[in-house]
Parts: C-alpha cells; sequence; structure tokens
C-alpha cells in the first residue's frame, strides 16, 4: 500500500502540470530564440581565424647567471607574454603589415609553446596578421636579447679595465718603492729606507686578488661574446606557421543554432511559470475549491476531442454514448440525484460566471443524461439573449418560452420532442425580447415554470451567465438547485469567486460546481479507459420505441396533457429502473406494464 504523498512530490506533479500546460509558451519560445540564433548566425559576416605557434626558449645562463636557471616554465612563458604584449612587438608587426592588426598569444599547457591567434574576414589576411606577429616577436626578442648581452658585456669591460687600472697602479707603487734605496747586500739594513715587509705582502695580496678577478671576468666577457654571436642567430623559433583557413571559424551555424534552441528551452520553461503564476485563471480542482468557498464539485467533464470547431453544436451524450465525456455526464447526473435525496430537485439551473464557460454543452448533456435514466426531463433554453440549445438538438427557435409568455401558443405546443432521447422534452427560448431580465421576473415566468415542473421529473433550464446580466439571478428564485459550470484554464478566479458572491446574495440554492477541461488537460475519468463493450450493450432507444409503437400510449409530459406515473415513481413500487428495465417506458415517459408489476414474471 502507497503511502501519503510528500510535499516534494506535490510540488513535482505540480511542476510537470505547468510544463505539460504551458507547453506551447515552451515550444514556442524555444522555436523563436532558436530561429532568431540560425538566422543571426546566418546573416553574420564570416570571420577566419588562423594560429601561429612559437616555440620559447630559455635564455643563455650567461646574461643572468644568478636567476635564469631558477626560472620555471610557466614563469617564463609570463614573461614572453608580457614581453610579447609590448608596444615594440605591436610596432614592429604594423610596419610589416602596413595597417593596424591585433593578434593576441595565450601559452600552451606547459608553457614552452606560445600561440598567437589573428582574425579577419579575410582569410589570407588572418593568416599574414598571426605570421607578421610571430615575425616581429622573434625579431623582437633577438635584438633585446642581443642588446642584454651586449649590455652585460660592456659592464664587463668596464669592470675589467678597472681592474687593470688599479694594477697598474699597484705597479707603479711598487715601483717607486723600490727606487728609494738600494741595499749593498740582500738582508742589508740601509739607514733611511721606508719600506717594510707588511706594507709588501698586502701589495703582493690585493695584486692577487685583482688578478684573479680579471680572469673571471675576461672569461665572463668571453662568453658574452660568444652569446652575443649566437643570439643573432637563435632564439624563438615559428615552429608552425599560420595557414590560411578553408572555413571560417565564425558563425558556426549548428553550433550557435544549438546554443540558440538551448537558451529558448530555458527562457520558455522560465516563460511557463511567469506565465502560470501571472495566470489568474482555475486550472485544478484545488483552485476551483478555494474559488468558490470549498463548494461541493460535481463533476469534472473531460474535453471532448470530436469538437474541433466551436462553431459548430455537438453532444457526446448523443454521439459518443460510450466517451470519457459521456460518462462524466452520467456522473454528473447520480450527484445531482444525489443531491435531491432530501430535498427533491424539481427544477434545475444551469449558469457560469461568463459566456464561452460551456454551460449550455452542460444543460444539453446533462437533459439527456437524465432522460437516459428514465426521468420525464423538459430542458428550456432561458437564455433569451444568445440561445443555442436548438443548435445542439437540431430543433426550431422560432417559437418557445417568449412565445407563451406573449399568450401567442399555449405550453403544450411549445414543447419539441427529441427523436433520439424518448423522455427529453425541449421549450426553446423563442423570439429573443428587448427586456429579458424584466420577462423573466414576471408572474407568468414563474407560472410556466410551476406547471412544467408539476409535468414532469425534472426542469432543466440553460440561463445566461451570472455576471453580464442579471437573468440567472432572476430565475435562481424559483428553482430548486443550481449549479455553476466553468471552464479550466479560461475562467479566472475573480470570475468565480464575484459569480458566487452574487448567488449567495439573493440566497440561490446553489449545490456545487462543474468544471469542464481545455484541450490538452487530463481530468480523473479520461485516465481509465473503460467503455462499453459490443457483447454488454445497453439497450437502444430504438428498442424503446419499438416498445411504444406496440403499446401505444397518450401523450404525457407536457401542461395539460395526461400525466401517468413518473418513472421515478415506478421505481419507488420497487420495479427496476427505466435503465435496466426499458421496456417499462414508452416513448413518452409513461409507465407500461412489465412482467415485474404484472406478477407473471418472477417472484
Amino acid at each position: 500500500m502507497a503511502g501519503p504523498l510528500s510535499s516534494s512530490d506535490i510540488d513535482l506533479r505540480e511542476y510537470i502540470r505547468v510544463l505539460r500546460q504551458r507547453k506551447w509558451v515552451v515550444l514556442g519560445t524555444m522555436l523563436a530564440i532558436g530561429a532568431l540564433a540560425l538566422l543571426f548566425s546566418i546573416l553574420r559576416t564570416p570571420v577566419y581565424t588562423s594560429t601561429a605557434k612559437v616555440l620559447i626558449q630559455r635564455p643563455s645562463p650567461a646574461v643572468d647567471p644568478n636567476n635564469t636557471q631558477r626560472i620555471n616554465s610557466d614563469l617564463l612563458a609570463e614573461i614572453e607574454l608580457q614581453f610579447y604584449e609590448g608596444d615594440a612587438v605591436k610596432a614592429a608587426a604594423q610596419d610589416k603589415l602596413g595597417y593596424k592588426a591585433q593578434a593576441p598569444a595565450s601559452a600552451t599547457a606547459r608553457g614552452s609553446v606560445m600561440q598567437i591567434t589573428a582574425s579577419n574576414t579575410d582569410a589570407q589576411k588572418a593568416a599574414d596578421t598571426a605570421n607578421r606577429f610571430a615575425e616581429a616577436y622573434i625579431e623582437t626578442r633577438r635584438k633585446s636579447t642581443v642588446d642584454d648581452y651586449a649590455a652585460t658585456a660592456q659592464a664587463t669591460q668596464t669592470k675589467i679595465n678597472d681592474i687593470d687600472g688599479r694594477l697598474a697602479a699597484l705597479d707603479s707603487q711598487a715601483t717607486a718603492s723600490t727606487s728609494t734605496t738600494v741595499a749593498p747586500f740582500p738582508g742589508a739594513k740601509v739607514p733611511g729606507s721606508t719600506t717594510t715587509s707588511l706594507g709588501t705582502a698586502s701589495e703582493r695580496a690585493e695584486r692577487d686578488s685583482l688578478s684573479a678577478q680579471k680572469q673571471a671576468l675576461e672569461k665572463t666577457l668571453s662568453n658574452l661574446q660568444v652569446g652575443q654571436e649566437n643570439a643573432a642567430a637563435s632564439g624563438p623559433q615559428i615552429v608552425s606557421p599560420a595557414k590560411v583557413a578553408d572555413s571560417p571559424s565564425s558563425p558556426n551555424v549548428k553550433r550557435d543554432t544549438l546554443l540558440g534552441f538551448l537558451a529558448g528551452l530555458i527562457l520558455g520553461v522560465a516563460a511557463a511559470f511567469v506565465v502560470d503564476f501571472l495566470d489568474d485563471s482555475i486550472k485544478n480542482r484545488q483552485e476551483l475549491e478555494t474559488a468558490t468557498d470549498s463548494s461541493p464539485i460535481l463533476a469534472i467533464i473531460p474535453y471532448y476531442t470530436d469538437w474541433r470547431d466551436r462553431n459548430e453544436a455537438h453532444l457526446a451524450s448523443i454521439e459518443k454514448p460510450s466517451s470519457p465525456t459521456a460518462e462524466a455526464y452520467r456522473g454528473l447526473r447520480t450527484a445531482i440525484q444525489f443531491a435531491g435525496l432530501e430535498s427533491p430537485i424539481k427544477a434545475l439551473q444551469v449558469t457560469s460566471p461568463r459566456a464561452q464557460d460551456g454551460k449550455t454543452t452542460a444543460s444539453t448533456n446533462l437533459a439527456v443524461a437524465l432522460a437516459r435514466a428514465g426521468m420525464r426531463v423538459v430542458l428550456i433554453d432561458c437564455d433569451l439573449r444568445r440561445p443555442r440549445v436548438h443548435e445542439f438538438l437540431g430543433l426550431a427557435n422560432d417559437r418557445g418560452f417568449t412565445s407563451i409568455l406573449l399568450g401567442d401558443i399555449a405550453p403544450e405546443d411549445a414543447l419539441q420532442k427529441v427523436e433520439s432521447v424518448p423522455y427529453l422534452r425541449f421549450m426553446a427560448s423563442g423570439p429573443v425580447p428587448p427586456n429579458p431580465s424584466e420577462l423573466l421576473a414576471g408572474r407568468r415566468a414563474g407560472e410556466l415554470i410551476a406547471s412544467l415542473k408539476d409535468a414532469a421529473d425534472i426542469v432543466v433550464l440553460d440561463t445566461p451567465p451570472v455576471l453580464p446580466v442579471s437573468d440567472a439571478l432572476v430565475v435562481s428564485d424559483l428553482m430548486d438547485a443550481v449549479i455553476m459550470v466553468i471552464t479550466a484554464g479560461a475562467t479566472t478566479k475573480s470570475e468565480t469567486h464575484r459569480a458566487f458572491e452574487l448567488l449567495r446574495q439573493v440566497e440561490a440554492p446553489l449545490i456545487g460546481t462543474v468544471m469542464n477541461t481545455a484541450a490538452g488537460q487530463s481530468p480523473y475519468t479520461s485516465r481509465y479507459g473503460y467503455s462499453y463493450s459490443s457483447r454488454t450493450a445497453r439497450p437502444s432507444i430504438g428498442a424503446w420505441t419499438r416498445r411504444a409503437t406496440r403499446e401505444p400510449r397518450p401523450d404525457n409530459g407536457v401542461p395539460g396533457g395526461v400525466v401517468g406515473e413518473s418513472p421515478v415513481a415506478h421505481r419507488a413500487h420497487g420495479a427496476p429502473p427505466a435503465a435496466d428495465n426499458p421496456d417499462s417506458l414508452d416513448a413518452d415517459g409513461v409507465v407500461t406494464s412489465s412482467p415485474a408489476s404484472s406478477g407473471t414474471g418472477p417472484a
């Protein structure tokens, strides 16, 4: 047994509902953005890209013997990129090209190769720009390296010259000291001599130190001279020159279109939730209960898929009695019968908050469902402004309710038979009057509806919507029950709430609501797909008619006619219902004898 749904499950189902209901918003946004991306990509000027690769070489240790070895590849690449971005390289490249251009550079992952990339609407110019920038970088870097060698050699030579000068001074000083006094023989002490053994040793040590420094500097100078010669012919090298591109790098039509569709999908989903948030229409039964202050929902009517042109009139209860839509109206019939257990419902009004909510469709299908249950039903089109019930039944509207009120015809002359539904009688609206509200509020209208209630088991009235006009509010005072019809996704919460508020102000006997579902929505009744099979088909109307032909009865079901026992009363005596025992009813709604009632059948 499954446990109760968690809040996360409910949220997920709500998200799925929004996406399913707003799928056209998602698809439309995705297609629009994708089409714009495709069009923009096609109209863009093609751009070609070429890349030249340059090998970065580590400088000779002779230039900077203390720091060069400590420079790793990444740091060396960063130094070279900074050098490349300097003004000297740009100036040299523009001198080679003859025009201003740009070619950004980047280093590879290991920092040993520099990639110089150039883009242009001309493929040849893109390749030339990348190559000229690479050449300018190499030449500028070589010249800079040679200059560094030259400057270092010059500094080294200056140090050598300085040491030579100091050595010469020491030699001069030693010569002067030696010529002051000459001893007659070695070791003899000459009077007046100024030279000491300590001074001679110091001069000798200084001379040795300067000589050692000179030798080291001369070696360094020699290395620098060799390095300078090598730097003029070596340094960075082009390992892969830029080639002329065969196809443009941008626009990439496939990539841009795919990204456009992806962005459109994301924006479409966001737009769907925004539209759903801003939409005030009733989308599910929870919102309907909230808008009607938890008024009972008598039925949820699924969308009739065969009804494609709304200007045409279709009745699912007659055209496809086994369809989910017809089954939903039978469920509505059952709900109304249960609502009338304590207080019988003889007059039922069907209305809606606004036009195009499906009240006429609901009232006509409900009347058919009630009549096929064996009840004598009178369907009255009380929408005296825009009558349409006659279109659903295929009957005339030249005379009817208003004709009776004006005294032009008798009530029994205004009732029309519906051939395919024997127990249903239809009273059209008749000529459109100039004052429908006053006409419905008159005494004659009340007397006519009361007489029809006495002659039939139930009277169903299709009345105008509540919000535009007051006709429905006037008629509700004569009713035993009122049901409100709304359309999911069309009728708003504010409209429904206001319509309920107006009906409650006049104390209308409101028993519940009926929700029509729009195309693409999935009500509970359409999920089962349960219908009658050919072997268990219900008795046809023709059987009832043939029975009525064999056993004629006087006309019944109209004011002034012969009123027989109704099927509802007949069921009270213990006989099977009309739907289960159709031969007990004739085409005019009069109860005929049956085996169960005559005593000839089984007990």
